[in-house]
C-alpha cells in the first residue's frame, strides 16, 4: 500500500531514489558527509563559544508536559509563574532577584510532586561560570 503512494523505506545509504512510473529509480550519489555522523558536533560548537544559552524545560525527553483545566495553564507554566511572582519560596537570599539555580530549586520538585512525579522539569547551560539573574515581580 505504501509503494502504491510513493512511499518508500530506506534501503540503501547515500542514493536518492527518483519516481519514474511508480518505479523507483536511482537518480544520483549524494556525496559522502563524515561530519554527519559526528554526534556531539553541536554541543562542542556552542561550549566553545559559551553564549551563556539557558534551556529550561519543561520535561525530560521521553515524558510530556501536563495540562489542567482547573489551572488553565500547564503545570511547568504555573509554577514559572508562581515562582517570579512570590519571592518569598523562591528568592532564598532576599536580593529581589532570581537564580537559575533558585528558580529551578523551587519548580522542579513541586512540578514533579503536583503529577505524581510522571513530568520532572530540566535545565540545560553551556556556560555554568556565567550568573544569570530574572527579576522577580515584588509589590
Amino acid at each position: 500500500m505504501a509503494n502504491t503512494r510513493g512511499i518508500y523505506a530506506r534501503t540503501t545509504r547515500g542514493l536518492k531514489k527518483k519516481m519514474t512510473k511508480n518505479k523507483p529509480k536511482v537518480a544520483q550519489v549524494i556525496q559522502y558527509r563524515p561530519f554527519i555522523y559526528n554526534r556531539n558536533r553541536y554541543i562542542f560548537n556552542n561550549l566553545t563559544r559559551r553564549s551563556g544559552a539557558v534551556v529550561f524545560s519543561s520535561c525530560r525527553g521521553g515524558e510530556f508536559s501536563y495540562e489542567s483545566n482547573a489551572i488553565e495553564n500547564g503545570f511547568f507554566t504555573e509554577k514559572i509563574i508562581n515562582a517570579l511572582s512570590d519571592l518569598s519560596g523562591t528568592d532564598k537570599n532576599r536580593d529581589y532577584m532570581i537564580s537559575i539555580a533558585e528558580l529551578q530549586t523551587r519548580i522542579e520538585s513541586r512540578v514533579a510532586e503536583q503529577t505524581s512525579d510522571k513530568q520532572h522539569p530540566t535545565i540545560d547551560r553551556n556556560n555554568l561560570h556565567q550568573q544569570i539573574l530574572l527579576p522577580g515581580l515584588h509589590e
